[in-house]
């Protein structure tokens, strides 16, 4: 149990440290819906889901 709490940080102070290394996706972002859920009141507007 020792073994899998020790693993268990590792791999998490990894995770928390390739986060750093993450580059920001601000810019890619923007308001528009592209697709929306298939049941929506707005799924009659998905251009590629039928």
């Amino acid at each position: 149990m020792k073994t899998v709490a020790l693993a268990s940080i590792g791999l998490g102070g990894l995770a928390i440290i390739a986060c750093l290394f993450l580059e920001d996706i601000d810019p890619k972002k923007t308001p528009k819906i592209e697709i929306f859920l298939e049941y929506d009141v707005h799924a009659d507007k998905n251009e590629f889901h039928e």
